[in-house]
Formats: structure tokens, C-alpha cells, sequence
């Protein structure tokens, strides 16, 4: 009977405290102790309290970026798809004259808000797309438009290869410029606020037609006189990787009393390869200039840098092949010091090991030599035997005419050899073009185009040492 009265008596001294605990009423929330964490500003510059400076006083490290080395900085600038450096002359080196003169067309046109039309020609590399970038994007702002005496102009870019029918290219400017309409009436409609569109037709040679259709009409539409009927100008430039087509086609333009502006880039010259090269490499050492002799180039020596620029120049003329026979080089010379275990993020731009005439021939060699001679089927190997008998038999000069006629009547040794119609003889000679290792000169008749061989007689012998007849032909 007393455990039971025990038992009872502490169940109910435990509901009491317990109703007590949680009787909000009565008692005070619970607060969580705290530690003493004042710490003293106050700090005099005799006590040492290091510690607390760092933790109040250093702010935390920024993580940073390992710089790449001279030669990784060197190869950047000689990529494919490096931009231009923009400076207030707004022309490439070497296109100042070519330069001037798109800069010059573009601001009129938009300025003086009239319908205008420039064709650009040159053979691929010579600078025409990267000038007239060059041109724009300093014009221009991150909408694509240019902003010209209270007028504006809306840019659109359109690469005509991608074209399935040279008759798209104008739905294609529509969809471009986000029009529903014809592009004639847009044009004279208006088309949102713009002054005038420019449209940039790269690689225009693909529309071309039996009957000229789409390019005459294209060049209708932005005549000078079709101004006052347009609300919104149209301002077109054409970019063509042919000389040929420029003058075919202006004659035919200007007989129908359409006269659009014209501009023809040449190969680049030996001279003027140098000279963009050699700005290139300078423009790294810009900052060091007080402690730098102003002739200093960095990285790749003065002759090797001669050698690369004639041997280029004297094939294509085209840039890209110089700054990719530059880039080769840069990666050999590297090569060549990772194997002698040489660390090359240790040297800046004054102290690294140069490129040299020796890596500059091997690139070239490889470039140029035995590695693409090699790769030419048996037709290929037959013309180009045919070029160096033609060389070293004949006076007159090697027109494409002449050199068929060669080709089609010349028999050596006892075996015939079987020749290919003049279709087919045209396709082999732009596809050696194509790979340099021959020029075919512009001319309006393309049997009259001359040809120049840029094959060395010793590599291409010892591509086909192996194979008896053709050795044979070529002696």
C-alpha cells in the first residue's frame, strides 16, 4: 500500500514540474549562452597581436591564373581566327590604300542615306574579309548596327555558300532582318527604324547563274538610283575570291547601266608579308618598349622570318599560309626543347630561344614538299610531268591553251598514255591550284590564264622515285 501511495505521489510531482517547464507564462524563453567573443580594435602598434592584423586586416589571396608562356602567347597571335588588333588607322597592314577605301564607302553611304553597292575580289588570303571586319567592327555596336549622322544601319552577314539555290539569297536577307515580306517591298516599305540594312555577301561567286539573274537583280536593288523609291536603303557588299568574275561581271553590270564601286586585292607581296609579321610580334613587346631597342623581334629571327615570307609569296600570296607556316615552326621549336627537357614557361620574350632559318625549311619542306606530293593520284603526278617538259621544251609561254595542246599531242617512251578530256584536264589544274602547287594568272579567257608551277623539281622526283615509268617520263 505505501510503494503504491510512493508511486503516485512522484507521478504527480513530475506532471507538476512538468506543466510549470512549459507554462509559457510563467517562464522565460530559453537563451543560448554566449561566449565572450569581444575582440579589441583598439590594437596599439607596440603589442604584438599579429594575429588579429592578418585575420582584420589582410584580405583573402585571389586565386590566379598561371600565365601561359612566350610560346603559347606567340602561337595566338598567328592562329587562324586571331582578331586584328584595332587602332586608329582602320586598316590592316600592307591594305592601307584597300582599307581607306571600304572605310571611306561606308561611312558616305550610310551618312548621305542612299542605296550603294561595292564589289571586293581577290584570290583567298589576301585580306579581304578581315579588312572589311576590321572596318565594321569599329563602326558598329554589339547590336550590329552603325549609328551615322542621325542615321542608322542595321548590318547583316550572309555567307553565300550555304546557300541551297543562289535564288534563296533574298528570302534568306528577309529571315536575316526578321522581314515577312518581299524584300523589295520591305525595302520600300521601310523596315523598323532603320535608314538603310548592309548586307555582307561573303563567297558571292555562289550565285552565280547561267543568266546572271540573282546577281543583276541584287545589283538593282542597291543602284544609287533606286534611293528615292526605297525607305529603307539597301547598301550591299560583295566578296569574291575571283579576279576573273570582277571583270566579267562589271562589264555586263555597266552595260545594263548599273555601275557598282569596285575593289581588287592583290597576292600579298614578300615585302608586305614581312612587314605584317613583323608588326604582329612587335605588338607583344609594346609594354617592355623603354627597355627594348625599337628593331627588337621577339621569338622568331629576322631571317627566318625573310625565308617563310618569300617562300610563301612566291607560291599563293596568302597570309594564312605564312602565319600556319609560322605557327608549325613555333611548335617544333618547342618540341625540340620539351626533348632536351628545357622547361619553356622559364624565358619571357627577350631571353627565348628564336625559330631559325632550319625550323622554317623543315616546316616548309613538309608544307610544300614531299608530304603533299606524295598524297597526288596518278593524273595529278602525269600533269605535273607534263608541266616540266612543257618548262624545258617550249618558248612560248605556258597559257593553259598551249599547255593542253602540249598535253593532248606530246607522246614520251614506247607506252600511250591515256589523256583526259579538257574538262577534266581544267578540274586536275584548279585542284593542284587549290593545294599551290600551281598559279593559274587571272584573265577574262580562261584558256589564256598562265600557269606557274611552284613545285621544286628535286621533291617532286624523289615523290616518285619508286615508281619506274613515271621517273622515266619526267627525264
Amino acid at each position: 500500500m505505501s510503494r503504491k501511495r510512493s508511486s503516485t505521489f512522484g507521478e504527480l510531482n513530475c506532471l507538476k514540474k512538468s506543466k510549470i517547464l512549459f507554462n509559457s507564462t510563467n517562464v522565460t524563453p530559453p537563451v543560448t549562452p554566449e561566449k565572450n567573443r569581444i575582440i579589441n580594435f583598439d590594437i596599439k602598434p607596440d603589442e604584438d597581436k599579429s594575429a588579429v592584423k592578418k585575420l582584420f586586416t589582410t584580405p583573402p589571396p585571389t586565386p590566379t591564373k598561371r600565365k601561359s608562356d612566350v610560346y603559347s602567347q606567340v602561337k595566338a597571335i598567328f592562329s587562324r581566327g586571331h582578331k586584328h588588333r584595332i587602332d586608329d588607322s582602320r586598316c590592316l597592314v600592307g591594305r592601307e590604300h584597300e582599307g581607306s577605301y571600304i572605310n571611306n564607302f561606308i561611312k558616305s553611304s550610310i551618312s548621305d542615306n542612299t542605296c550603294n553597292c561595292l564589289y571586293i575580289a581577290g584570290p583567298p588570303g589576301c585580306g579581304k574579309t578581315a579588312q572589311l571586319e576590321l572596318s565594321l567592327g569599329q563602326m558598329s555596336n554589339k547590336h550590329g548596327q552603325i549609328h551615322l549622322n542621325s542615321h542608322t544601319c542595321k548590318v547583316v552577314n550572309i555567307n553565300c555558300m550555304v546557300l541551297m539555290n543562289p535564288k534563296d539569297i533574298f528570302s534568306q536577307i528577309c529571315r536575316e532582318l526578321g522581314e515577312q515580306r518581299d524584300l523589295h517591298e520591305a525595302l520600300a516599305g521601310g523596315i523598323k527604324s532603320y535608314s538603310s540594312v548592309m548586307v555582307i555577301l561573303d563567297e558571292i561567286d555562289y550565285l552565280l547563274t547561267r543568266d546572271q539573274e540573282v546577281l543583276f537583280k541584287l545589283f538593282k536593288l542597291s543602284d544609287p538610283h533606286f534611293s528615292s523609291r526605297f525607305s529603307t536603303k539597301l547598301v550591299m557588299i560583295g566578296i569574291s575570291n575571283s579576279l576573273d568574275l570582277t571583270t566579267n561581271l562589271l562589264s555586263k553590270l555597266e552595260r545594263n547601266q548599273l555601275n557598282p564601286k569596285s575593289v581588287s586585292f592583290k597576292p600579298y607581296t614578300f615585302e608586305k608579308m614581312r612587314s605584317i609579321v613583323t608588326e604582329k610580334l612587335k605588338q607583344l613587346v609594346e609594354l617592355e618598349k623603354e627597355n627594348l631597342d625599337e628593331s627588337f623581334v621577339p621569338i622568331v629571327n629576322s631571317s627566318a622570318i625573310l625565308l617563310c615570307c618569300k617562300k610563301v609569296s612566291s607560291s599563293t600570296g596568302d597570309l594564312r599560309r605564312c602565319f600556319d607556316v609560322l605557327y608549325k615552326s613555333i611548335e617544333l621549336l618547342e618540341q625540340e626543347l620539351k626533348a632536351k627537357m628545357d622547361d619553356t614557361s622559364r624565358y619571357g620574350l627577350v631571353d627565348a630561344p628564336k625559330v631559325s632559318i632550319s625550323h622554317i625549311a623543315k616546316v616548309c619542306n613538309l608544307s610544300y614538299g614531299n608530304s603533299i606530293l606524295s598524297k597526288l593520284n596518278y593524273l595529278q603526278q602525269i600533269i605535273i610531268i607534263y608541266l616540266f617538259r612543257f618548262e624545258g621544251e617550249e618558248d612560248s609561254s605556258m597559257t593553259i591553251n598551249a599547255f593542253y595542246d602540249y598535253y593532248k599531242n606530246k607522246e614520251f617512251g614506247t607506252k600511250k598514255i591515256v589523256k583526259v578530256k579538257r574538262s577534266e584536264f581544267l578540274e586536275i589544274l584548279t585542284n593542284l591550284e587549290s593545294i599551290s602547287l600551281l598559279t593559274l594568272t587571272p584573265n577574262k579567257s580562261i584558256g589564256m590564264r598562265q600557269i606557274q608551277t611552284n613545285v621544286d623539281y628535286s621533291d617532286f622526283k624523289k615523290s616518285i622515285a619508286q615508281v619506274d615509268y613515271l621517273k622515266n617520263l619526267l627525264h
